[in-house]
């Protein structure tokens, strides 16, 4: 008499296999990229964080978005949250995320904060990003007079500029980095109650979360902009999909496809 047994059921995730598969199962697995051992897709990840917005009647400027990610391994999925720039004044901007791999990846890029107090000679703080290999902060925005600050940086990633503080001309904004967006630049504070509004602050740069400015007396504060998630890889022929743009350069096996993210979606195999 032969005795047979019910073997336990095979698990699997994208980087681990246990049990025992037929072929079928295995030709399934790889097609949906869940075969463990299958080669994935070395790319360069910059999420970043929305900007700030400045603040009204001639103060400062808003901070821009940090930057998290740098040179990862794409398998599975990935989800993209876009953080909002900040519209009011003094309105922090939103971080954006990214869940990849099963949600095994998770990276963040921080919003621009908002002012610490109220008052012309205060500017708003940036942080650094968090997960990935790489975490960069963005500019701090000025107080009154002085220009934003410029992102930081670290090889081809970088944060966003901070919005420049109101100025008698103009306070500049700073300098985004890598693909992040430049601050506003700081509206002229030589106004009164007959130009009200005229002397608004100046929208943060996108995509990629360039602080707000801030205004001049009596004007509103400058938006802080839109953050943004970019996703980098070199192929010969596209691999993925998704993206509110995807473009490329190069060619041959040296082509570069880039899907830059402006809102909310999913990058995803073809």
């Amino acid at each position: 008499m032969s005795y047979g047994f019910i073997a336990n059921s095979p698990e699997q995730k994208y980087n681990s296999n246990k049990g025992v598969f037929s072929m079928e199962e295995i030709q399934e697995l790889v097609d949906s990229h869940d075969w463990a051992g299958r080669a994935g897709l070395s790319m360069d990840l910059h999420v970043i964080g929305a900007g700030a917005a400045g603040a009204q009647d001639a103060q400062g400027g808003g901070a821009g978005g940090g930057m998290a990610g740098g040179t990862l391994t794409f398998y599975k999925q990935m989800d993209i949250i876009v953080g909002s720039g900040g519209n009011n004044a003094n309105q922090p901007g939103g971080a954006s995320y990214i869940f990849f791999n099963d949600g095994d990846t998770h990276v963040r890029g921080t919003g621009g904060g908002q002012l610490t107090s109220s008052n012309h000679f205060v500017n708003s703080n940036s942080s650094a990003g968090v997960g990935g290999n790489v975490q960069q902060r963005g500019g701090h925005g000025s107080n009154q007079g002085n220009t934003g600050g410029h992102g930081q940086t670290s090889g081809n990633f970088g944060g966003a500029g901070g919005g420049g503080g109101a100025a008698t001309g103009s306070g500049g904004g700073g300098t985004g980095k890598g693909l992040a967006g430049n601050g506003g630049g700081g509206s002229n504070h030589n106004a009164n109650s007959n130009n009200s509004g005229v002397n608004a602050g100046y929208a943060g740069q996108a995509p990629g979360g360039g602080g707000g400015s801030g205004s001049g007396y009596y004007g509103g504060a400058g938006a802080g902009a839109d953050g943004a998630v970019i996703a980098l890889y070199t192929s010969e022929f596209q691999q993925l999909s998704g993206g509110d743009t995807v473009n490329s350069s190069g060619s041959g096996s040296n082509t570069v496809w880039t899907h830059t993210f402006n809102t909310s979606g999913t990058l995803d195999w073809l």
